[in-house]
């Protein structure tokens, strides 16, 4: 996983770029990848911050396939904080644009994270894309579902219920969580600052699963 610094390195360096909602989205929720990519606009409540997962875009043998979450607890409602919420405004604001430009290609999938012409993202092209800006930056290699372990790390580390940390990532137990998370339980973490949000310096933009 990141540190806090180099996760914030990372989403200020790329904010601008194609992905840099997607890798937001993925820090501040910790939601797997095929999760993200299988969101749709009908999914997303921006007034109440809000983002349902009902649905993850995977491959088998070869080609993309949606389907449901990975376990029955992956169906789930994740709160996001104001700073992801503007910057999937401004996402919701772009896509118009793109329909314009692409005009007769425009592929209307309903999907928030898509090509400039509406189509889905291949899962495989995400993680070699992300592979590539974190090795632009000098940032260690962790993966894009490092993303997922360094928000839960920093969920546990801050303070927050591991029950909920269970909720928010969609884990069928909170045994699951607690196995994956022990080390880093913040009983002697003095450092640990309670609901602090690990993807923005603002203190308006704090995380509320």
């Amino acid at each position: 996983m990141w540190s806090s610094e180099q996760l914030r390195l990372f989403l200020d360096s790329t904010a601008g770029d194609e992905l840099g909602v997607l890798w937001r989205f993925l820090a501040a929720t910790g939601c797997r990848r095929g999760e993200a990519l299988g969101l749709r606009w009908s999914d997303v409540d921006l007034a109440a911050r809000t983002a349902t997962i009902v649905r993850q875009r995977t491959i088998a043998s070869g080609s993309v396939v949606e389907g449901s979450p990975k376990t029955s607890a992956g169906a789930r409602t994740v709160s996001l904080d104001n700073g992801t919420v503007a910057a999937l405004r401004l996402r919701h604001r772009q896509q118009p644009q793109d329909r314009l430009a692409a005009g007769r290609s425009w592929i209307d999938t309903g999907l928030v994270f898509t090509h400039q012409n509406g189509g889905g993202l291949w899962p495989q092209m995400v993680t070699a894309r992300f592979k590539q800006s974190a090795l632009v930056l000098g940032l260690p290699h962790i993966g894009v579902h490092g993303l997922r372990h360094t928000a839960a790390t920093f969920m546990i580390a801050s303070g927050i219920n591991p029950k909920v940390v269970q909720q928010r990532l969609g884990h069928a137990h909170v045994s699951v969580t607690l196995g994956l998370y022990t080390h880093v339980l913040p009983a002697h973490d003095r450092e640990a600052k309670p609901r602090h949000c690990w993807v923005t310096r603002s203190e308006n933009s704090v995380t509320n699963p």
